[in-house]
């Protein structure tokens, strides 16, 4: 049973090889036309990999030396300013630092006299309390 819905009908299978059949066509005629209208034209490859040419002048052992010597020299440099960057960088900080320590002392010492200040005020409220009570009695 399950075999006998497995096999397609024998008209379904005809209908397949034609379709491919058609699309097989269809494939051969492009590529007849591709074929007829590039026929008559040559295809040229550049640069040509056959024909030899005489070198002007090539590269000297003492040229790559120097331009070898010039690349380390760029380097060095490179490797110089980042010693200073790092340098700078870290002075900045220390000074930073030492800014951040001297700005946190202040504002002890700003706290410090705002808290005497504060702690001093209610004996010199309730004496001006005192003193305006006296002035108003008299």
């Amino acid at each position: 049973m399950i075999l006998a819905q497995a096999t397609p009908e024998p008209g379904s299978t005809m209908q397949f090889i034609l379709i491919i059949g058609l699309f097989a066509n269809i494939g051969m005629a492009m590529a007849t036309i591709y074929m007829a209208r590039h026929a008559g034209k040559q295809r040229e490859i550049l640069p040509d990999p056959l024909r030899v040419q005489k070198m002007e002048k090539l590269a000297a052992e003492k040229d790559c030396m120097a331009r070898h010597a010039d690349s380390t020299r760029g380097i060095e440099q490179l490797h110089q300013q980042l010693i200073e960057l790092e340098k700078s960088r870290e002075t900045a900080r220390q000074q930073a630092s030492e800014d951040r320590r001297a700005i946190y002392k202040h504002i002890d010492v700003v706290r410090l006299e705002l808290s005497q200040k504060i702690d001093d005020m209610p004996s010199k409220i309730i004496a001006d309390l005192r003193n305006a009570k006296g002035l108003l009695e008299s």
